[in-house]
């Protein structure tokens, strides 16, 4: 959605119909120096992943208006090709975790991002049992 009047268009569908709701994008085309004209245009945090060629792959999550103030998030990885994204969105009762995923259609590529979600799972996992770790 690298053309202004489609990703307008996109935003303005997803305002109207879905105001509430966490939007996952893909084949965003995204680089570094869009995230702060995205989230000015779409009005709340916006957060991408993308590749070092913005003619393939990227991801987004765009997260309602609603959500400010309500909770805190976190980006806790975002690969460099541009097809992983995981979020967490901490609440005051629990965590939510978002995994924001476009998967290449060739078997050793899907092999590739399924070796890069464990392998992000296991550092959040491990850092997770790091600091909150329960005594009895």
């Amino acid at each position: 959605i690298r053309q202004a009047n489609k990703r307008r268009a996109i935003f303005r569908h997803l305002h109207h119909y879905y105001p509430t709701h966490i939007a996952v994008l893909q084949e965003t085309h995204s680089s570094p120096r869009d995230q702060a004209y995205w989230q000015a245009e779409w009005g709340a945090p916006v957060f991408l992943s993308h590749g070092a060629n913005t003619s393939v792959c990227g991801v987004a999550v765009l997260l309602p208006r609603s959500l400010l103030g309500v909770c805190d998030v976190r980006m806790i990885h975002s690969h460099a090709d541009g097809r992983l994204l995981i979020l967490e969105l901490i609440f005051e009762q629990f965590t939510l975790t978002l995994v924001a995923v476009y998967a290449p259609t060739q078997g050793h590529m899907q092999q590739q991002l399924s070796f890069n979600i464990y392998h992000s799972w296991i550092h959040r996992s491990l850092d997770f049992q790091k600091h909150n770790q329960l005594k009895f």
